[in-house]
């Protein structure tokens, strides 16, 4: 399953746009958030090919960040 992960909108400054990450979930981690939810995650940073390089030609092309998770917990706060 993706997910894509976004900062909570109360900690982004005026007049900025959201930060966000996308996540690698499966297993038992997999529908523990449906949209909207707040979650807390531990991940692994992992690198994912996007495309634009050449087989064969020595270019290793564009490249991505995304989480791979290994944990994930629902916030119990007010705003969720």
């Amino acid at each position: 399953q993706t997910l894509k992960l976004q900062e909570a909108p109360e900690t982004v400054p005026t007049g900025e746009m959201p930060r966000s990450v996308m996540l690698a979930v499966d297993r038992s981690l997999v529908d523990m958030s449906p949209p909207g939810t707040r979650i807390s995650v531990l991940g692994i940073p992992t690198l994912m090919a996007t495309g634009g390089g050449q087989r064969g030609k020595g270019d290793n092309g564009a490249k991505s960040v995304y989480l791979r998770v290994v944990g994930l917990v629902k916030d119990n706060d007010a705003h969720g």
